[in-house]
């Protein structure tokens, strides 16, 4: 949601004529409805276009419904529209992460004076982080390049990642996630999460 909000922002400050933001399809149970709910409230939109099955997001849009603000769009799924299974679901980010990597390289970004957020390893003992995932952000912490780590240099002096071209006097901070991926991993097998 923080995402989402300081992209609206951005989008305002660049003078943007309009910004869609299409949010995760996450709407069942309880925690899909309040996630919606937040985003909502959270963004203000001037239009909400609800893409429902039946009356399945009539509960959480009564609740812009009386808003003058909003305007509230109701359109039916398509029933060409087929939902993709985890294992789809994994395949296509794959894809998206091969063809993101297909141009990188290894690098060396020099820690010293770099924030750091995330899953922060160990710096000073790095040990199993090879292949975490990780983004290197500007000073507004947007992402410049995402890249996956190859190493960390005794001490923490230096972080080895392969990732595409970036900009490297960009670097502001270094934000650790938990997703390891493994380019050269058979189909279905690239991502693992690790503790």
């Amino acid at each position: 949601m923080t995402a989402a909000k300081r992209l609206v922002e951005k989008a305002a400050e660049l003078s943007a004529g309009a910004t869609v933001i299409d949010s995760p399809g996450l709407v069942a149970g309880g925690v899909g409805a309040e996630f919606q709910f937040q985003m909502i409230d959270l963004l203000r939109p001037t239009r909400i276009v609800a893409l429902q099955r039946g009356r399945e997001l009539e509960r959480l849009l009564a609740n812009f419904a009386r808003d003058p603000g909003t305007a509230i769009h109701r359109l039916p799924v398509s029933p060409a529209a087929v939902a993709r299974t985890a294992t789809g679901r994994r395949r296509y980010r794959e894809e998206r992460f091969t063809a993101y990597f297909a141009g990188g390289r290894a690098q060396e970004v020099p820690l010293r004076g770099l924030g750091l957020q995330g899953r922060v390893p160990d710096i000073a003992n790095p040990r199993g982080v090879g292949g975490r995932l990780l983004s290197l952000n500007d000073p507004e912490n947007f992402t410049l390049a995402l890249g996956i780590i190859e190493e960390i240099r005794p001490r923490g002096s230096v972080l080895c990642v392969f990732a595409p071209p970036f900009d490297h006097a960009a670097v502001a901070s270094v934000r650790f996630g938990s997703l390891y991926l493994d380019l050269d991993a058979e189909p279905g097998s690239m991502e693992s999460f690790r503790p």
